[in-house]
């Protein structure tokens, strides 16, 4: 599971931030190559495997932006709809939902987080990660107003929370499988 937020989704898929980050691979490659032939002459073995270990590195990585045309948020979503990567969505500008008391923003935290991954993932998210995993008491009634199945939180969370729950932080596992022995 990766979680890509609104704001990190929209700088992947701007055009002028792709460009800047081809730059500054090619940047890095020149210096993996600058480093390579300085350690070459200097003659520390220690060195020139680390030169040559960055220098292939950012080669391949350099490669693999070109192979994907740049377009990190495609290759996510490909790996998604493959099975190979489960793609979760995070509170539009990273609201701690603990701190916002207003209840109309704390759904607005989380529907514009829905509104950016579909736009981007073209598909709506199924769970979220909550900013610090700061669980607010009602969110879990926004989150599933918000169609969203799962999200992310510490286990204090779970602890501390009002009404605890009967199992504690094994309440879940007893509603996915009724055999989970529960001690």
């Amino acid at each position: 599971t990766t979680s890509i937020s609104p704001p990190l989704a929209s700088m992947l898929s701007d055009d002028v931030l792709k460009l800047r980050y081809a730059a500054y691979l090619d940047r890095l490659v020149e210096l993996g190559d600058k480093q390579r032939h300085r350690t070459a002459q200097v003659g520390d073995g220690h060195l020139q495997y680390l030169a040559n270990w960055y220098s292939e590195r950012f080669r391949r990585l350099r490669a693999l932006y070109d192979a994907i045309h740049g377009d990190l948020l495609g290759a996510f979503r490909e790996l998604q709809d493959e099975g190979s990567l489960e793609l979760i969505t995070v509170c539009a500008t990273h609201g701690y939902l603990p701190v916002i008391r207003q209840p109309e923003a704390r759904r607005a935290q989380i529907q514009v987080a829905c509104e950016s991954y579909r736009r981007h993932f073209h598909r709506h998210p199924r769970g979220i990660w909550l900013a610090e995993c700061g669980y607010a008491e009602g969110a879990d009634q926004l989150l599933a107003d918000a169609g969203l199945r799962y999200f992310f939180m510490d286990t204090h969370g779970v602890q501390n929370a009002r009404p605890r729950p009967p199992l504690g932080i094994l309440s879940e596992l007893g509603r996915l499988d009724e055999t989970l022995p529960l001690a």
